[in-house]
């Protein structure tokens, strides 16, 4: 048996869909491992340090304590805080078999198509639209005390769990219901000032 030092105690380790080893540290750099070739890739301080990661074929997902970031195979991009709040604080992640992407937050679940999450990540003019799934949705619980992993997965049913300081929620992607119809409105009166 092998041991070798590369980190300390507040790393955070994650393998991506290539299968190289990424050591992810507060700092302004994270370490990726494939065999013996260690590769320092610069990682954005402000974002903080990592909680959760995806390994997507597109390149490797954080999810730090403010935004998301995603390594394209030359560079980590970035969504800050700054630009979109929604991520502030974020604590797991998973993508959905229709490629929508699900990262649980402090305002609730954070549904984004990845299409539009990656051209948001190269366009600094594209918006990110998404689906917020808050309180209203059934969503009442906070990220949890102390997470030594994702706290997001998708099971072999297909559907999404996140796991809270209050239970596990668990979402059927497949199956949201959304309602089409706006509420009827009714004027019942009108008074003029004067």
């Amino acid at each position: 048996v092998r041991i070798t030092p590369h980190s300390k105690t507040d790393d955070w380790v994650a393998i991506d869909h290539a299968g190289a080893v990424w050591l992810l540290r507060p700092g302004p750099s994270v370490l990726r491992i494939v065999g013996d070739e260690q590769t320092e890739i610069p990682f954005d301080v402000e974002l903080g340090g990592a909680r959760a990661t995806l390994a997507d074929p597109e390149g490797l997902i954080v999810v730090p304590d403010r935004g998301v970031a995603h390594f394209d195979g030359i560079a980590f991009r970035s969504l800050s805080r700054s630009r979109t709040r929604i991520f502030d604080l974020s604590f797991g992640i998973v993508k959905a078999p229709d490629e929508s992407i699900w990262i649980g937050t402090l305002a609730g679940i954070v549904r984004v198509q990845k299409d539009a999450f990656l051209k948001a990540l190269t366009n600094a003019e594209a918006s990110l639209d998404f689906q917020l799934l808050d309180v209203d949705d059934g969503f009442t619980g906070l990220p949890p005390a102390d997470v030594l992993n994702n706290s997001a997965v998708l099971g072999p049913d297909g559907l999404i769990w996140h796991l809270m300081n209050s239970g596990v929620a668990t979402i059927d992607p497949d199956n949201l219901y959304r309602n089409a119809e706006s509420p009827p409105v009714a004027i019942t009166s009108v008074v003029e000032k004067g």
